[in-house]
């Protein structure tokens, strides 16, 4: 599923990168969960809000770095995203770490916020590619099984895109995704989608529509969400009443 142009080739704006490929590159480097030891880290993490530094479930708080992990995935917090990404080397590294997964159409360039604004190239990526990628991380080798259950399940737990592709999901079907959003023109959202009796699949939708409100572009993606299941409903044997 593609945005402007059905065109999967099209550069859009990434504005999920520096969350979940981020931890993913700080995941591939400890091969299991991440403990951020950098005192620069620890310090900087007291800017974040209190109800959101430390988890209250202890599997969580625990893991991807005393809840950094899961300030990025579950809250999609932008302090974290910052702090992780400096702690991995910046998006120059992890440009260089999608580039290593066969990935040469996303970039990273900038943080946080400014990597949500608009800029010719800079900080996108496409459908085709952040799909290609997803299914490497969540799907292939280049994690560890129990550092891709971590990203997996941040990703379930995910909350800021629940009116996006999941809202139009069959209940039947395991869902973890990703959403990215700028406030002026752009809604994105990935998806691990489990569908009973069948192998998984990733579903990615890239909308970019200047003028157009949150909610009209939320409706966009849940469009795409009711064609992936129909097309996937099609393609196998899968039952299931729609949520």
């Amino acid at each position: 599923m593609n945005g402007p142009a059905n065109n999967p080739g099209n550069p859009y704006s990434a504005a999920v990168i520096p969350k979940t490929l981020g931890l993913a590159s700080k995941l591939n480097e400890r091969r299991e969960n991440i403990i951020v030891k950098s005192t620069q880290i620890e310090i900087e993490l007291k800017v974040l809000p209190k109800k959101r530094r430390i988890p209250a479930d202890p599997e969580q708080r625990n893991s991807c770095a005393h809840g950094i992990g899961f300030a990025i995935l579950v809250e999609s917090d932008n302090t974290a995203a910052i702090l992780l990404m400096r702690s991995a080397g910046g998006p120059a590294a992890l440009t260089r770490f999608v580039r290593g997964l066969g990935d040469t159409v996303t970039r990273s360039d900038r943080y946080e916020p400014d990597s949500n604004r608009s800029a010719g190239v800079l900080d996108t990526t496409s459908p085709k590619a952040i799909a290609t990628t997803a299914q490497r991380l969540l799907l292939g080798d280049v994690l560890s099984a129990g550092a891709r259950a971590q990203l997996e399940r941040g990703m379930t737990d995910c909350k800021p895109g629940l009116n996006r592709l999941r809202a139009v999901l069959p209940v039947s079907w395991q869902a973890a995704d990703r959403p990215g959003t700028s406030v002026e023109s752009k809604t994105n959202d990935y998806a691990l989608v489990r569908p009973p009796r069948r192998a998984p699949l990733i579903v990615a939708v890239y909308y970019d529509a200047p003028g157009v409100g949150l909610d009209a572009r939320e409706a966009v993606l849940r469009e795409a969400g009711t064609a992936f299941v129909q097309w996937a409903e099609f393609h196998g044997p899968v039952t299931g009443s729609t949520r």
